[in-house]
């Protein structure tokens, strides 16, 4: 995410995603797009003291702040901006595994886990847990 005036010159391409929850992911949800296929490319339009402004392909425009936090930022608090798209990508891979690894632990016990006791022994060794 951008942190500081500097890195950020107009003409300066740069991606944007939907921040999880907001009316934009919902939006891209219902149009069935990957989270791959939800990345926006936009270039720097405006750079100023305390925002930025960038455009994409269709017009449309979205500012943010230099003190980007996406709680509370008052320009674009749909969207999370990256300088780096292999950033972004990864940003993404996390977001895609933790769901998978959060999804399979919290189904997973005893009663109708499906894995064998070698593979739960193979992961346990993998993930470094210890126990007991």
């Amino acid at each position: 995410m951008i942190k500081t005036e500097n890195i950020v010159k107009v003409d300066q391409v740069m991606w944007m995603i939907p921040i999880n929850g907001s009316n934009a992911e919902r939006h891209m949800k219902k149009l069935q797009k990957t989270k791959k296929e939800r990345i926006v490319e936009v270039i720097v339009l405006y750079v100023g003291k305390k925002y930025f402004e960038v455009g994409n392909k269709n017009g449309s425009k979205y500012k943010f702040n230099f003190d980007f936090s996406e709680k509370n930022d008052p320009f674009s608090s749909e969207w999370l901006i990256y300088s780096n798209y292999i950033e972004l990508l990864d940003v993404i891979e996390y977001e895609e595994l933790y769901k998978i690894f959060s999804n399979m632990f919290n189904v997973l016990n005893y009663k109708n886990c499906s894995l064998s006791l070698d593979q739960l022994r193979q992961m346990k060794k993998i993930l470094h847990i210890t126990y007991g």
